[in-house]
């Protein structure tokens, strides 16, 4: 996106648990002398997502990630998956030309106690494996963001969810509006 590359770190086989992954972000480096044409910047992991209001603890096995950048604000949103438990939303600033990224905020929605009460728990065998910003809005006036985003969960229904973020990235609020059904794994 623009001058960022993000590499989503995911084990080969993710529902063996074996290693949690991360997200390791790169910028171009623009510098002719340099054979190598990007900088990492960032490797985000379990010990960066613990830290999330909500997170109910352990380990974090990363399914997969998605991010979206604005001019209105200059942030970057990272949306990402957490195979067991939901998703993290981790906000983050970078200046061109630094060799360093800043964490703003780092949130996390409970999706496995929110399906719960919605009368759809997963399954034992059912992780959220994939997820991708489908729209998002920023309301100059009120300073906030609406952000919809679809995730894709193995071997149960796939869900959209919408989230109200405000100006500081706290998800002041989000709902299921949608799932989208699949049967062929009953």
């Amino acid at each position: 996106m623009g001058e960022l590359l993000m590499v989503v770190d995911v084990d080969e086989n993710p529902y063996s648990f074996d290693r949690e992954g991360g997200i390791i972000i790169y910028a171009m480096n623009h510098d002719p002398y340099d054979w190598e044409i990007f900088d990492e910047l960032e490797f985000i992991d379990s010990d960066d997502l613990q830290a999330a209001n909500d997170w109910p603890g352990g380990q974090v096995f990363i399914g997969n990630a998605h991010f979206a950048f604005t001019n209105e604000t200059n942030t970057y949103r990272l949306v990402i998956t957490e195979l067991r438990n939901g998703l993290f939303v981790v906000d983050f600033a970078y200046t061109k030309g630094r060799k360093s990224l800043e964490i703003l905020k780092v949130e996390f929605i409970n999706l496995k106690e929110e399906l719960v009460n919605l009368h759809l728990p997963l399954p034992n065998l059912a992780f959220f494996t994939a997820v991708t910003v489908s729209n998002e809005y920023y309301d100059k006036t009120f300073g906030y963001w609406q952000t919809e985003v679809i995730v894709v969960t193995s071997n149960f229904h796939n869900f959209q969810i919408d989230l109200h973020i405000d100006k500081t990235g706290t998800v002041v609020s989000h709902n299921i509006p949608k799932v989208y059904y699949r049967y062929g794994f009953y």
